[in-house]
C-alpha cells in the first residue's frame, strides 16, 4: 500500500525528465542504492539501471547526449527576475521611508 522503492524511483526519474525538458539540458543521476539514469535534453531516458537490493550494486552507464540548445527561458534569464524583485523591494522600502519622513515633518511643522 505504501510507496515502495519502485514507485519513489519512478517519481524521481519523472521529475528529472521534467527538469531536463524545462531547462533543455541533459541530466545525469547516480544513486548507490536505487536507480541511476541519463536523460537527454529532449526528456528521453537514454540509459538507466535498477538496483533493488539493499546493498546496492555496481553499474556503468554510458550514453551519448548533447548539451541542449541552451535557449530555455530560465537558462537565458537566470536569476534576473529574483534580482529585479529585490531591487524593487529595496526601492519600495526607500520610497516608504522618504514618504514617512515627509508626512512626519508636515505633521510636526503643522502642530507647532
Amino acid at each position: 500500500m505504501g510507496a515502495g522503492p519502485a514507485k519513489t524511483s519512478r517519481f524521481r526519474i519523472s521529475s528529472l525528465v521534467f527538469r531536463a525538458i524545462e531547462n533543455r539540458v541533459s541530466f545525469d543521476r547516480a544513486d548507490l542504492a536505487w536507480e541511476s539514469v541519463i536523460v537527454g535534453p529532449d526528456g528521453v531516458v537514454k540509459k538507466r539501471t535498477a538496483m533493488t537490493g539493499p546493498a546496492g550494486g555496481t553499474a556503468l552507464l554510458v550514453a551519448s547526449v548533447n548539451r541542449g540548445p541552451r535557449n530555455a527561458p530560465y537558462t537565458l534569464i537566470g536569476d534576473i527576475a529574483g534580482l529585479l524583485i529585490l531591487f524593487f523591494l529595496a526601492y519600495r522600502i526607500v520610497w516608504q521611508i522618504v514618504y514617512w519622513r515627509r508626512t512626519r515633518s508636515v505633521k510636526v511643522g503643522g502642530e507647532t
